[in-house]
């Protein structure tokens, strides 16, 4: 058992007021992000999207996770987490559209589209006509393992 006694009522890092508030701010701000969407800002969509995102995440890091009263070294190890994985994410993008002038877009000639009109007007082959055993027989290939071995 523990020699520590607890008392009923420990007192948390973080106000209540405070979770609250971050709460309706992280609230606030997942509705901005959904009216976004019906908004075109173009290429800066995607940033400010990120953007919102990011300030949301901190949010969560500081104060949800206690960040703001820990070691400030676990904040310095934090950020550099996220500058060396904005950094990976960047050198990926830079090189995303590094070939895309010849990437050309694939257009059928008139020829080939023509054939694939025809094969698509074309109805399928019929099936080929068959006999139905008569009642009472066996179809073909039917317990002809059981007929061998009566013979």
């Amino acid at each position: 058992m523990s020699d520590h006694s607890h008392d009923a009522h420990e007192h948390h890092v973080t106000s209540v007021a405070t979770l609250v508030a971050t709460f309706v701010a992280l609230v606030a701000l997942t509705v901005a992000t959904s009216a976004l969407s019906f908004v075109n800002l173009g290429r800066a969509d995607i940033w400010v999207t990120l953007g919102i995102a990011t300030l949301k995440a901190a949010l969560v890091a500081t104060i949800f996770m206690h960040l703001i009263h820990d070691k400030a070294f676990n904040v310095i190890i934090l950020l550099g987490t996220i500058l060396f994985g904005g950094l990976f994410i960047g050198f990926t993008l830079m090189d995303s559209r590094q070939y895309s002038p010849e990437v050309e877009a694939y257009s059928a000639t008139v020829e080939q589209q023509a054939y694939a009109d025809k094969l698509m007007n074309e109805p399928a082959p019929a099936a080929a006509d068959a006999e139905a055993p008569a009642e009472g027989a066996e179809a073909e290939g039917e317990h002809s393992e059981e007929r061998e071995a009566a013979e």
